[in-house]
């Protein structure tokens, strides 16, 4: 099994802490350390469980479950680890849960989703018509496939930017076309629970699709399939030509093929995404774009790239829902953090922080103080001309 093979290594975790921290050790930067301020949370705590279940010191428990399944896989621990194994950190607690979906130990919400995919072909009981991609099929003679992923069977708001998204891309030139019946996820989310042999099962059938459309070069909507086809597809990048889609706006606006009109005063700050920033080492398209909006003051929040805060939904949280969205949740803390500085809207580039970080708004209730909106979402408010 995937975890015997860090038997000599998941012990290595010194508990320094170092982990838990932004980069100059201001705050807390795992976010379930930081919600529950105990140590068996944090990235050590859980390397020295596992080495505990390893050598049959500590049973498999449901509270082991959720424990190890509340990890939302932000990447702050491998960025922040000193020693040379940071990047198995991530790595031996996805074994470790593989492990318990191996002894059928894992947390009722974890399993639902897991057989409703091995069953049905997707997670969300919406799937279906109302979730069908927008924009035009793709052909041969499309430059790029714009992959956009299975949260647009769960949220209208993914749905309907991902239309503007489509949009934005035709008006610049950007040849492109969609999967119509996109079954198939990118797989990152069932990887990161654990759950590895049915993420090999989706890459290789996403792949033979891929193939006998004769795609080679894919844009994403997600940072979560961006990391997927980038990272954990035993193709990765040889294959194919991999961008998320603000990558491809903003050579479309430095082109002079997206025409960005001005559009009502308004102060706005950007949430790096987990998978996109510290996974991708990806965040200045996103910010760019934003300040080349006419009308936008763009305003940094504290904590930003690698340091980000994460929005809690990441590692299949935002199906599990193990971490929770009480008092202190990640999602909440991060919304508490854009309204602190002041700004009108806090922009995102990916679907899934979208739906965690509106539902963190209300949950605030501060709907009349601080907006969630994608970047494709702003982008299309200025590329469509408008009275000020």
């Amino acid at each position: 099994m995937l975890m015997e093979q860090y038997r000599t290594v998941v012990h290595r975790c010194f508990r320094c802490g170092f982990c838990k921290y932004t980069s100059d050790y201001a705050a807390y930067n795992c976010p379930i350390y930081d919600k529950s301020r105990m140590d068996c949370f944090s990235p050590g705590g859980i390397l020295w469980l596992t080495h505990a279940v390893i050598n049959g010191e500590i049973e498999v428990t449901p509270e082991l479950g959720d424990i190890l399944f509340s990890c939302t896989m932000c990447g702050n621990c491998a960025d922040k680890c000193p020693y040379e194994f940071h990047e198995e950190i991530p790595r031996m607690i996805v074994a470790a849960r593989e492990y318990l979906i191996n002894e059928q130990r894992i947390p009722v919400n974890v399993r639902n989703f897991l057989t409703n995919y091995i069953n049905k072909g997707y997670h969300w009981p919406a799937a279906g018509d109302a979730a069908a991609a927008p924009g035009t099929e793709f052909c041969s003679s499309d430059d790029w496939l714009l992959f956009l992923g299975d949260m647009l069977h769960y949220s209208d708001y993914a749905r309907d930017t991902a239309y503007k998204l489509t949009t934005l891309m035709g008006r610049s030139g950007i040849r492109h076309g969609v999967l119509k019946n996109e079954a198939n996820p990118d797989g990152n989310d069932i990887y990161f629970m654990g759950e590895t042999d049915l993420f090999s099962y989706y890459a290789q059938e996403n792949l033979e699709q891929f193939s006998v459309l004769g795609v080679k070069k894919i844009c994403t909507y997600s940072p979560h399939s961006y990391h997927a086809f980038r990272t954990l597809y035993p193709t990765g990048t040889d294959a194919f030509q991999i961008a998320h889609y603000t990558d491809l706006l903003l050579d479309a606006w430095n082109a002079g093929d997206l025409d960005l009109n001005p559009v009502p005063p308004v102060c706005v700050s950007y949430h790096d995404p987990c998978f996109l920033t510290r996974w991708g080492d990806h965040s200045e398209s996103a910010r760019q774009l934003l300040k080349a909006i006419p009308g936008v003051s763009f305003r940094e929040m504290d904590f930003s790239g690698k340091d980000a805060l994460c929005c809690g939904g990441g590692g299949g949280n935002i199906y599990s829902d193990i971490l929770g969205s009480g008092k202190g949740s990640p999602g909440r803390r991060r919304v508490l953090e854009a309204e602190a500085i002041g700004v009108d809207i806090l922009a995102v580039s990916c679907p899934t922080c979208a739906a965690m970080l509106q539902d963190a708004v209300t949950d605030e209730g501060l709907q009349n103080k601080l907006q969630i909106r994608d970047v494709a979402d702003l982008l299309f408010d200025s590329a469509t001309p408008q009275k000020i």
